[in-house]
């Protein structure tokens, strides 16, 4: 069937109806990708992206409803002269704040001077004054319009020793949005460059990579414009970092799909005169691992849609949407397209590909029936051209002499590298999020200088009374909470709601707004507000509190959606191996690998960038990626195993499935590092952290887990790797030929 399905798609004449029909797809679609950017928005943290049940929620809910102006976002102008600021600084600031009432999208500021000022945004030693901007609206963009304009009505009023800056929640928003949208151009560029320098030094061709590229450019083109329709279809916001983390995977993985098929068809043109003919012979053995690699990739990033994070929640059908295309073009399009060009394509190397009419006559293939006429069984690898196939005969004999130390020394450095999560810690501080300065970053420095720092993101409390005016109660809460240790200030009310019966007021803390003290302080609050009268509700969000809510809903996904990656991919290896050993120790290395790059880059983070913690989705986005993409290569292992082991037994399948597979997987595993590292060139250190790890544990499974762990657990459960059931053909006890490394295991006897 695989055969008839090549020979549909890659024929003399459907080639170029595959190519048109791909051609034409892209163009729709890329019309509609155009629009993505309307359904676009960084939304990490706010209430928009928090779970419904989250006070912060809660509070933006009431607020929207039932007070003038809804859900506001807070904006703050700092201005700062040392000494102390003069009173044409006061001017100046009075006709800012005038003005910035006239920008779009901003609620009436509050100053710090004049009749409706207030003294409270003046620092005892009179050298600082903020004037308080709220922004209406709920998206990033809105907001970001609204502050480009805010900054340019206030930056004029600088100099002469006046420093003035723009920071609080919505500027630091904006800021990461910003940042994020600046770096998607540079990311697509950088991603490519990599990626075809890469494949140019495997082919030694300039023409041949340029194909996976283009595979993998129709499938980010045409993504786009289903992730378009999916958003609009469902109603929802796509946060930034997703569409960031898209392009790294679609590349990294796509990259690797079509590596797979391209080694097996220069194979298959040596054994062939017929190109069309080489792809037929090449497709059935390429497609099921690459099939089943897209299609765990694709169920493991499915699983997100069990967050409680929207930010995490639309993660997964973004990326899976992004997966799924490129697999469909990995074995549609590339086959179309390799059989277009020939071996024309591997100029100037068209020597690896010339046809060798040495090989010996057709033989059937194991489980695929017998090879097309005037095919020629290939006696050599099945890896890329050229490769040093000696080296992987050498390494594997070497795995099989010594499995259990082999076994144990590869599992001594996994250990080693997961020792590093001793350190392990998570921070929710934006302000560290950023790896270049910002202005609301500057701002934030300036405004530590004459307020407490917990003023940056200041908390609201909410009152609600169902019986009144919530004034009594409320004075009472305030009370209780400014006489805590870490509060600076708890306000007056400052917003009633229209029916007069809920009321805010606003709580500043003294120290690190995002440390652990501030994050266990409002942990205490909350259980004061617990003890609210009857019929009153009493509610604490925004600032701290909003990050601890963030980070309550990320440890919650990591509980609720690990479990569920866990059981696609062990479902998929069953399906695929058609065995229960096989899966369960495959499952568990890729789990070790996980845990040995996340110790090791926990480490790095804390000796090289000097931080010693980690934002609470990095752990649960480095496990979806590195888990879902590490066990590719032990699909593709394994796959050329069990083909083997049909024919020769499970041990001697080991040595020649490393020897067929060893240079076409340490190929794709560079190239997917290499594209997760591009990840640590933007500018947000949530990215680079995940780039970082994601990077370092692919080298880990192709370098350690897929070359000594697997093939050692392999070789010393043999057969039993396939129970209940045995590979196809007829042997499954020793191998039927002693073969390399069989005559290895006498040597040592």
């Amino acid at each position: 069937m695989l055969s008839a399905f090549a020979r549909a798609i890659a024929g003399p004449r459907t080639k170029w109806a595959v190519l048109a029909v791909w051609i034409v797809l892209a163009g729709i679609f890329g019309t509609l990708g155009m629009k993505l950017g309307d359904r676009v928005d960084d939304q990490v943290a706010t209430p928009s992206s928090l779970p419904a049940d989250a006070p912060t929620a809660q509070i933006a809910q009431v607020l929207d409803e039932r007070f003038p102006g809804g859900d506001t976002a807070l904006t703050l102008v700092v201005y700062r002269r040392e000494g102390g600021l003069a009173p044409a600084d006061r001017e100046r600031i009075l006709a800012d704040a005038a003005a910035a009432g006239e920008v779009d999208g901003a609620a009436p500021p509050i100053p710090p001077f004049g009749p409706r000022g207030s003294r409270e945004l003046v620092s005892p030693d009179g050298a600082v004054a903020v004037t308080a901007v709220p922004l209406l609206g709920k998206r990033t963009e809105g907001r970001t319009e609204a502050l480009d304009e805010l900054r340019e009505l206030t930056q004029p009023g600088a100099g002469g020793g006046l420093s003035v800056r723009v920071t609080g929640p919505a500027a630091i928003q904006s800021d990461i949005s910003t940042a994020l949208e600046a770096a998607d151009a540079p990311l697509l560029i950088i991603t490519g460059l990599l990626v075809l320098a890469l494949l140019i030094a495997l082919f030694r061709s300039p023409i041949v990579p340029f194909l996976p590229l283009f595979v993998v450019g129709v499938s980010v083109v045409i993504a786009q414009g289903l992730i378009y329709l999916y958003a609009g279809a469902v109603d929802v916001t796509v946060d930034r970092t997703a569409l960031s983390l898209l392009a790294v995977l679609v590349f990294g993985a796509g990259t690797d799909y079509c590596l797979l098929l391209v080694s097996r068809y220069t194979v298959a043109l040596r054994c062939t005169e017929d190109k069309h003919d080489a792809m037929v012979a090449a497709f059935p053995s390429a497609a099921p691992a690459i099939a089943a690699s897209g299609i765990t990739v694709a169920g493991a990033l499915l699983t997100a849609l069990a967050a409680r994070l929207e930010t995490n929640e639309i993660l997964g059908p973004v990326n899976a949407i992004g997966i799924l295309v490129v697999l469909a073009a990995s074995l549609t399009l590339l086959p179309a397209l390799l059989a277009i060009a020939g071996r024309r394509a591997f100029w100037p190397s068209r020597r690896a590909v010339e046809l060798d009419r040495t090989a010996p006559a057709p033989k059937p293939l194991p489980g695929l029936g017998p090879l097309p006429e005037g095919i020629r069984r290939a006696g050599a690898s099945t890896g890329v051209v050229g490769k040093r196939e000696g080296f992987w005969s050498r390494l594997a004999s070497a795995v099989v002499r010594r499995p259990v130390g082999s076994l144990a020394v590869s599992l001594l450095i996994l250990g080693a590298f997961a020792a590093g999560l001793v350190s392990y810690g998570t921070e929710v501080d934006q302000i560290d999020e950023f790896r270049n300065d910002t202005d609301s970053t500057a701002g934030y420095e300036l405004l530590r200088t004459g307020f407490p720092e917990g003023a940056l993101v200041p908390m609201t409390v909410l009152v609600d009374s169902d019986e009144g005016p919530p004034d009594a109660a409320a004075g009472r809460l305030r009370r209780q909470i400014a006489a805590m240790d870490g509060v600076a200030a708890a306000s007056e009310i400052q917003r009633r709601s229209t029916d007069g019966r809920a009321a805010t007021f606003v709580v500043t803390f003294g120290d690190d707004p995002y440390g652990d003290a501030a994050l266990d302080r409002v942990e205490s609050i909350r259980g004061q507000l617990a003890g609210a009268p009857p019929g009153t509700r009493a509610l604490a969000g925004d600032g701290t509190a909003a990050r601890l809510d963030y980070k309550d809903a990320a440890a919650v996904d990591q509980r609720r959606i690990v479990p569920l990656v866990l059981g696609v991919i062990f479902l998929t290896l069953v399906v695929l191996l058609r065995a229960l050993v096989a899966p369960v120790f495959l499952l568990l290395t890729v789990v070790a690998s996980y845990f040995a790059a996340l110790g090791l880059s926990v480490v790095a983070f804390d000796v090289l960038l000097g931080e010693a913690a980690v934002d609470p989705v990095y752990p649960l986005f480095s496990f979806i990626f590195l888990v879902a993409l590490g066990v590719d290569y032990n699909i593709f292992l394994m796959s050329a195993v069990r083909e083997e082991a049909a024919e020769h037994g499970t041990r001697e399948g080991i040595v020649r499935a490393i020897k067929s597979t060893g240079p076409v997987i340490t190929s794709a595993g560079i190239i997917l590092a290499g594209t997760f590292a591009v990840l640590t060139t933007l500018p947000l250190e949530i990215l680079l952290q995940i780039g970082f790890t994601v990077a370092v544990g692919v080298l880990l499974d192709t370098f350690l887990v897929r070359t000594v762990t697997v093939p050692a657990i392999a070789w010393l459960l043999g057969e039993k790797c396939w129970w209940p059931s045995r590979p196809a053909g007829g042997a499954v006890g020793a191998a039927s030929t002693p073969g390399p490394l069989l005559a290895a295991r006498r040597d040592r006897g």
